[in-house]
């Protein structure tokens, strides 16, 4: 049985308390796997929330179903528990598909569709009764360089969804990442990467910058 272990920080500003992550994933078989996934300091927790010094611990459970090595299905479990009592629950079904594979490049597209539900509604940051959204995004790795077991390996990703807000409709939201991977030895690797976001949040686009760094394992 294959198991991997990763552990990360991010952060959207050098001032700001980093977050940290820590997962955990294993495949039961050819065909199943499962990730649980911790997060203190969340990326996820809203940026006003951030300022009035409340913090937010991400908890993550998915499921994934592998049909082949082009083709799998997710279905993932998330609460974020935010210090002020307003418990954030989402669940997220998506679908993943290798559209273009050869020795240096890989081509994915994911659809997904998900469901949010806040405890607490009426607070001084976002934090909407119920939200919807239906996205697509479309990634691609480029094995620049490797030799033996090491390797480097940039990554890029744009994606768009239509997102629904209870009280305000719906507007579109729009996401995209850049990274870097070094595989140092057959077992341990380190990421980073920069992304930004532009969402409509009550009625206003906001947009956001944040900074990931991790290393990872597999035993």
């Amino acid at each position: 049985m294959r198991r991997h272990w990763w552990a990360g920080v991010s952060g959207e500003n050098a001032s700001d308390d980093p977050g940290v992550e820590l997962g955990w994933s294993q495949w039961l078989d050819d065909r199943w796997q499962y990730q649980l996934l911790t997060q203190f300091q969340s990326p996820e927790t809203p940026l006003r929330a951030e300022r009035s010094d409340r913090e937010g611990r991400l908890y993550q459970a998915q499921v994934t179903w592998r049909q082949n090595e082009s083709r799998q299905a997710t279905l993932t479990l998330g609460a974020l528990d935010i210090s002020d009592g307003n418990l954030r629950s989402d669940v997220t079904a998506g679908l993943s598909q290798r559209v273009q594979a050869s020795a240096h490049h890989r081509t994915r597209l994911r659809g997904s569709l998900s469901a949010e539900h806040n405890s607490q509604s009426e607070t001084d940051y976002y934090s909407p009764a119920d939200t919807r959204s239906a996205g697509v995004t479309l990634e691609h790795d480029w094995l620049t360089w490797r030799r033996y077991d090491h390797a480097f390996t940039q990554n890029v990703s744009l994606g768009t969804a239509s997102e629904w807000e209870r009280g305000y409709g719906s507007a579109p939201g729009y996401d995209a990442r850049y990274g870097h991977v070094w595989q140092l030895t057959r077992t341990w690797s380190i990421n980073y990467g920069v992304g930004w976001g532009s969402h409509e949040y009550e009625g206003e686009r906001e947009a956001r910058w944040f900074g990931q760094l991790g290393f990872e394992g597999v035993l």
